[in-house]
């Protein structure tokens, strides 16, 4: 039992190494977006990645003072 236990400990370090080096590899992304300004000069910019079903909206105001 004993044996067993140690053999299983051993493995579950090894796999966890694996997956800690995987997620330390740089990926290389690669993002298409389209880009278009309104009559108003709103810039609006959109990217489609249909990957996953999932929608998300960022607002950014930016006040020119002069």
């Amino acid at each position: 039992m004993r044996r067993v236990s140690r053999l299983f400990a051993s493995s579950f370090i090894c796999a966890l190494s694996v997956v800690a080096l995987q997620a330390q590899t740089a990926r290389s992304v690669r993002v298409d977006f389209k880009e278009t300004t309104l009559k108003n000069g709103l810039r609006v910019i959109t990217v489609e990645d249909h990957s996953a079903p999932v929608i998300a909206v960022s607002i950014t105001l930016q006040r020119w003072f002069t």
